[in-house]
């Protein structure tokens, strides 16, 4: 007698056919398939499970390792850092939104990757993904004193003393002093290293009281566009009148004469600072912002378009603030230059908030500047 499988062929060939969907997905597996969305604003911010925003600077500082290049040559700054806390927890797809120079920047990455799992965000009473901004503060024990200059985050310690006396410093090939380079703006540079070998030292100078030589690199510097037109256009050229800017783009008396009173949604005059912090010198003699009705087509009634910058008290732009539509869980966060767009209803409040800041609230308005104080 021949023994044949064929049970265990027909009951495997019975499987194939069973109609789809019997077996259970779980839920998790099937938000991995379609794809999690991952959030800016949620009803419960993430928060670091071992004292809060203060217990995550006290980790930096404890666990930090401070490039040795940037300690020799007395260097100090902030880099912005973003990652994604996910439904568990766990730290991912960290990045560098705010650059000071290489070494500090992989060291904040490090610390960021290396950091416990956060509590998660909550959304609707479950975890979900959300994205985070942290600054990473690099400040040496005889450094801590405040930063003298807003476009300074980057200083050298001592460097008004003859304490560099015997570090050469090149920018761009050229020999500068400590207080030149103090005064540079960390955003222009490019890369910096430091050499000590004497070998290298002689390729760059004959001057033996020289112990190092400081190589800084520049940015190369191009005109930044705004919304696809050059920032510097003026109203006209007489240099009193106010910058026109309409929709988000600069423009010109004639466009503004162009329109009717019927095509303007709204009208905003900035002056001063919040002129300058969005405009840069083109703004220096204030700015008249105009939002024309085509450009709020798809706001509902009842709301306005807002567009804003958030700067700190040096009007230094503050990057990943989050901002929040009062008594909602709607709202957004500010860019790599501090800036946001979202719409809100027509008198509500915003809460702008930053680690390590005062939260601010302000009621929406068209164009707005809004300043945050430290804690």
């Amino acid at each position: 007698m021949v023994k044949t499988n064929l049970p265990e062929s027909v009951v495997e060939a019975v499987k194939d056919t069973l109609p789809p969907g019997v077996i259970h997905v779980p839920q998790e597996v099937k938000d991995d398939l379609k794809g999690t969305p991952v959030f800016e604003v949620v009803e419960q911010m993430p928060e670091y499970p071992d004292g809060g925003m203060a217990g995550l600077m006290e980790y930096f500082k404890k666990n930090m390792r401070y490039p040795e290049a940037a300690k020799e040559a007395g260097m100090q700054g902030r880099v912005t850092v973003q990652f994604v806390v996910n439904k568990d927890g766990s730290i991912s797809g960290a990045k560098v939104l705010r650059s000071v120079e290489p070494d500090f920047d992989a060291e904040a990455i490090r610390l960021v990757n290396a950091m416990p799992k956060w509590k998660p965000g909550m959304q609707g009473g479950k975890p979900v993904p959300v994205k985070f901004t942290v600054p990473v503060k690099f400040m040496l024990d005889e450094g801590n004193e405040k930063v003298a200059s807003k476009n300074q985050p980057l200083i050298i310690r001592g460097a008004s003393t003859t304490d560099h006396a015997d570090i050469l410093i090149l920018v761009d090939g050229r020999e500068v002093t400590p207080e030149i380079l103090q005064a540079l703006n960390p955003s222009r540079i490019q890369s910096f290293s430091v050499l000590k070998e004497p070998s290298d030292i002689a390729k760059y100078t004959t001057d033996k009281s020289k112990k190092a030589v400081m190589l800084v690199t520049l940015k190369k510097e191009e005109p930044k566009p705004l919304a696809g037109t050059v920032a510097t256009i003026r109203v006209s050229d007489n240099a009193q009148k106010a910058l026109v800017v309409i929709d988000d783009k600069v423009s010109d008396e004639a466009t503004l004469k162009s329109l009717s009173p019927d095509q303007i949604e709204s009208v905003t005059v900035l002056k001063s600072q919040a002129a300058v912090s969005l405009y840069g010198e083109a703004g220096k003699k204030g700015v008249l912002y105009v939002r024309t009705k085509a450009a709020t087509a798809g706001v509902q009634d009842g709301e306005v378009k807002v567009s804003g910058l958030v700067v700190d008290t040096q009007g230094e732009p503050v990057i990943g603030a989050s901002i929040l539509i009062e008594g909602t869980n709607k709202g957004t966060v500010t860019d790599v230059d501090g800036k946001f767009s979202l719409p809100a209803p027509s008198g509500a409040i915003l809460k702008v908030a930053f680690i390590g800041m005062k939260e601010a609230s302000v009621k929406v308005s068209p164009m707005m500047v809004v300043t945050l104080e430290k804690e």
